[in-house]
C-alpha cells in the first residue's frame, strides 16, 4: 500500500506542512532548530499583537477545525513560546498541544509564564521536541479525530491532487 502521507505525490502533500524527510540544512536548520527565526516577532510583541509568552499562533485556516475547547486557545494573545512548546512541542499530537493550550488559558500567571520562558531557553538550548517523523516541521492541523499526516485528497474526496 502506498504512503498515505504524501498522497503518493509529495508535491501533493497537504496534509503535511513539509513532507517527510525533508530538512533545512545547515545554518539555516541550526537557526531553526534553536528557535532564532522566532525573533522578528518582536515587532509583534511591540505592536502589542503578541506576547512572550501565550498560544503559538497557528494558521488562520485551522481555526475552523478547532473543537469549542481547542477555540478557548484565542482568548488570550498568541505568544513566541507556550506551555505546549516546553512540553514537547511538534513531537506531541496536535490535541495534546491545543488542550495544553487551554491548560495554559485557565492558569496563565506570571509565574507560569516566568517558568515557561525559562523552560523555553533550556528546550531551545538543547534542541528538544523540535521535529516530528524527521521532518523541519510537524503535520498540519486537519481537526479532532482525523489521523497525522492522512492524504486530504484521498481522505475527503478533494481529488486532483494524485
Amino acid at each position: 500500500m502506498a504512503d498515505s502521507r504524501c498522497c503518493e505525490n509529495p508535491a501533493a502533500c497537504i496534509g503535511l506542512q513539509m513532507p517527510p524527510g525533508v530538512t533545512t540544512p545547515g545554518l539555516i536548520g541550526l537557526v531553526r532548530r534553536l528557535g532564532l527565526d522566532e525573533l522578528p516577532q518582536l515587532v509583534n510583541i511591540a505592536r502589542g499583537d503578541m506576547r512572550f509568552v501565550g498560544p503559538r499562533p497557528l494558521m488562520p485556516r485551522y481555526v475552523g477545525r478547532y473543537t469549542p475547547a481547542q477555540a478557548r486557545r484565542l482568548e488570550v494573545l498568541p505568544g513566541i513560546t507556550g506551555w505546549a512548546q516546553v512540553s514537547g512541542r511538534t513531537d506531541l499530537p496536535w490535541e495534546d498541544r491545543l488542550d495544553l493550550d487551554a491548560w495554559y488559558v485557565d492558569r496563565r500567571s506570571a509565574r507560569l509564564d516566568l517558568r515557561i520562558a525559562l523552560l523555553t531557553l533550556r528546550a531551545a538550548l538543547g534542541g528538544r521536541g523540535y521535529s516530528q517523523s524527521g521532518s523541519s516541521t510537524g503535520y498540519e492541523f486537519l481537526g479532532t479525530g482525523v489521523a497525522p499526516g492522512v492524504c486530504p485528497a484521498r481522505e475527503t474526496g478533494l481529488g486532483g491532487l494524485r
